[in-house]
């Protein structure tokens, strides 16, 4: 497999090591990085080897490098606009590394051709769920400890299911890509699902997720069969081996989507109401012959005192006393 480079040409030459620097501890990042600080040498650089991308500041900018060996070219905006070269992307250069890496595999994504070479498919690729027709029972709060869980020892994707979202990085103005945007380039059969999966993620401390759909109506557009083409792709095409999916009600095809988890963990509140739903929920998988569900549930019973208390801190326990990473 050809090594793609990407290089930053800054003069500004802390920025340039810096930004290649926080690049380079990115893992699986499929690029080699290269930081320059003068346009001459990376002239130089560029007639013995061809750069995949080149980020540079629009003031450096010039039309010799469209004649250059360069696969993509992406601006480094500090805010000033260059007339002449409007049609290229820009990215804000005043961000974390993080932001500026995700905006550049998203860019890249839409040009790039499929990655070959490569193939993550691993022995082992486990796919968790938690899920319960029963609400406010701490269902998220155990997702999320169960992927900081299996996080420790297998790196482990978080997606949420739900209709409505609870994580802080969507409720301010800052448009963020989500679980949206995923599904909509798998919709256009484009080949470089790893650069897009590169530019959506998130992390937290031991996982990655992805931030949920922000429209209910998005969620319920998505059919089983794309969800399956999701869990494939990660399987085939990334280098997670653990999937956590935290499901709501409104997730089309839930019970076949059910049955592709090695395990799905029930939390239960003791009330009548809940216990009577659960048996409902029960009733409906034999009906449907998901039988395999029913087998794969790992049922949760919350005590009564804690329901009304701290839900999050039993759940967080209860996955620390009975799950192993």
């Amino acid at each position: 497999m050809d090594v793609k480079v990407l290089a930053i040409c800054d003069t500004e030459k802390q920025y340039a090591i810096k930004l290649m620097e926080a690049f380079c501890e990115k893992k699986n990042l499929g690029f080699q990085v290269h930081a320059f600080s003068n346009v001459a040498e990376l002239e130089q650089f560029v007639k013995r080897s061809p750069l995949e991308i080149l980020l540079i500041p629009g003031k450096l900018m010039s039309e010799k490098f469209q004649r250059l060996n360069i696969g993509k070219i992406i601006l480094l905006s500090d805010g000033e606009v260059y007339e002449e070269f409007s049609d290229y992307e820009s990215i804000y250069k005043y961000q974390s590394a993080e932001h500026i890496l995700k905006e550049i595999l998203c860019y890249y994504a839409e040009y790039a051709k499929p990655v070959t070479g490569i193939n993550y498919r691993k022995k082992e690729f486990e796919v968790y769920g938690v899920y319960s027709p029963i609400g406010r029972c701490g269902k998220s709060a155990l997702a999320r400890a169960l992927a900081g869980i299996f996080g420790r020892k297998r790196k482990t994707l978080l997606l949420d299911l739900q209709s409505f979202s609870a994580y802080p990085e969507q409720l301010g103005e800052e448009e963020l890509w989500d679980l949206a945007d995923m599904i909509y380039f798998l919709r256009q059969g484009k080949k470089t699902f790893l650069y897009k999966l590169g530019s959506i993620v998130q992390s937290e401390k031991n996982f990655d997720y992805i931030l949920p759909m922000k429209a209910p109506a998005d969620l319920r557009s998505v059919t089983l069969a794309e969800w399956t083409e999701l869990l494939e792709k990660l399987s085939a095409d990334s280098d997670y081996q653990v999937i956590v999916l935290d499901f709501g009600n409104e997730v089309c095809g839930l019970f076949g989507l059910l049955s592709q988890c090695t395990k799905v963990y029930t939390p239960m509140l003791s009330d009548s109401d809940s216990k009577r739903k659960m048996w409902n929920f029960e009733k409906i998988l034999k009906v449907e012959n998901f039988e395999k569900v029913l087998e794969s549930i790992c049922k949760i019973s919350i005590p009564a005192g804690v329901e009304k208390t701290n839900v999050k801190a039993f759940m967080e326990e209860w996955a620390e006393r009975n799950v192993t990473s």
